[in-house]
């Protein structure tokens, strides 16, 4: 696939924030009802504050399944900055994505904190062939650490890399368009690898993949969607006598 500009084109969604559509997989980055509005309300609000509210736990590891436009991990970092209750929080943030934005690509699009925007993107690529880079985190700031992973979903295994993580962002492009990134196969690597009580967000709600959540043996649940989106999914994994994950390497 050709990774440009001319595959990919700005439209401005109804809260006024901009998200990509892609015509090679003939869809949109973020809902069209509004970017932000869908990533707070599904990956920040249901996602973040969910997981770290009345948690002990002071490092939370976010694994993100679609990096797209940055938009998810600008809002995370944001929340991090704003919030008072978050103040002593840390954030690994693992982001894997396929097709990259170009620079001429994202430095077109007009998010808050247009700097921190820029620098996420700015941060190195990770192969993810390269295993000998795939524990290293980039320092955004003393709360907040990136790594971005360049390549298929299938061909990670987050279990095999001892990755404990505490919230997964699941944002593929839909299973009509990308079956193999819905499958129980995917869904089972994310559940091993996945701390007790871990949740997964994702804004599909469709019958094919809460089935293959439940089969990965998440416990899953409708909620409300964003915009005019009737339903998204919470799935949760159920406290088992695994121990908690270690501080990742810098």
């Amino acid at each position: 696939m050709n990774n440009s500009i001319s595959n990919r084109h700005i439209i401005i969604s109804e809260d006024g924030s901009p998200t990509l559509y892609s015509e090679a997989f003939g869809e949109s980055y973020h809902s069209t009802d509004g970017a932000i509005q869908e990533s707070n309300h599904l990956f920040i609000e249901n996602g973040l504050i969910k997981a770290t509210n009345h948690s002990e736990k002071k490092v939370f590891h976010i694994l993100e399944y679609g990096f797209g436009t940055g938009l998810n991990a600008l809002l995370t970092l944001n929340k991090l900055i704003d919030t008072n209750e978050l103040k002593e929080t840390v954030i690994y943030y693992t982001s894997l994505e396929k097709y990259p934005l170009t620079h001429e690509e994202y430095s077109v699009l007009e998010y808050p904190t247009k700097e921190l925007f820029t620098i996420l993107h700015q941060t190195k690529w990770h192969k993810i062939t390269d295993e000998s880079e795939l524990c290293n985190f980039d320092k955004i700031t003393e709360q907040f650490y990136l790594r971005k992973i360049e390549g298929d979903f299938i061909d990670y295994h987050p279990e095999r890399e001892g990755e404990w993580i505490d919230i997964i962002y699941f944002d593929p492009f839909s299973p009509q368009t990308q079956p193999q990134s819905w499958s129980k196969e995917l869904f089972t690597r994310i559940y091993k690898a996945t701390n007790p009580n871990g949740i997964l967000v994702t804004y599909s709600a469709k019958g094919i993949v809460k089935e293959a959540l439940r089969e990965s043996l998440f416990n899953v649940k409708r909620i409300k969607g964003a915009g005019k989106k009737r339903h998204s999914l919470v799935a949760t994994k159920i406290l088992t006598d695994r121990p908690q994950n270690p501080q990742p390497q810098l």
